[in-house]
């Protein structure tokens, strides 16, 4: 068993996720052939299923890579902005290709930088923040993008549980356990954060969940 869950579950669950839209298999393909990290496709539906319940004006994503997530993303939430973040100059080129052949152009902004600083020159609010960087910063992203999210806002967080090692650190190769270190405070602190309800689940590579707290009547403001 190399994941969280089990081969045959996942094999499973994912033969019922299976994609139709022929340029995100073609995208696929591509991130499998170069060894580019995208999302699972039974995370990628669960993203999905939320972005068309709570239906954003604004999204924010850290970790852009080829622009296969915000592409599915500008699918499930066809009345939303999004600004996606991304460090290498090179994926983000790739990136803004895809997206423009798609369309979605004039909704979809690729910002090129560091997560934190690039955040911190953003304007809020954002109703829906999708956290897929660089995973031993997980916790810096969550708190630069709290001033920019309003009560009622969802932050959806990948690969959590790190091929199950955040729940078992022994399984981790020495290199990547300031990871699984900084991953295991994180979730510590986003599930004991007053500021929010959050849950954990074992799908794909591990998500959280979390929601802010408030009157949600607040999301119209500043809109």
């Amino acid at each position: 068993m190399d994941g969280i869950n089990q081969e045959y579950v996942v094999e499973y669950i994912r033969g019922l996720c299976k994609q139709k839209d022929p340029f995100l298999l073609a995208l696929e393909q591509i991130a499998e052939e170069r060894f580019i990290p995208i999302l699972e496709p039974e995370t990628a539906a669960l993203l999905e299923v939320l972005l068309s319940i709570h239906k954003p004006k604004r999204i924010l994503e850290l970790g852009t890579a080829i622009g296969y997530s915000a592409i599915r993303m500008a699918k499930a939430a066809p009345n939303a902005l999004i600004t996606t973040v991304e460090l290498r100059e090179d994926f983000a080129a790739i990136a803004r290709d895809n997206i423009e052949s798609q369309g979605y152009s004039d909704r979809i902004q690729v910002v090129v930088g560091d997560a934190i600083p690039s955040i911190q020159e953003l304007n809020g609010p954002f109703d829906f923040v999708f956290i897929d960087a660089a995973k031993g910063h997980y916790q810096e992203y969550y708190e630069a993008c709290m001033p920019l999210i309003l009560p009622g806002s969802i932050l959806f967080s990948d690969n959590v549980l790190f091929r199950g090692t955040i729940a078992k650190p022994s399984l981790a190769v020495r290199r990547k356990r300031t990871i699984v270190h900084r991953m295991r405070s994180y979730l510590e602190m986003i599930t004991g954060d007053e500021r929010v309800n959050t849950c954990v689940l074992p799908l794909g590579d591990g998500v959280a969940i979390s929601v802010l707290k408030g009157d949600i009547g607040e999301r119209g403001e500043g809109e």
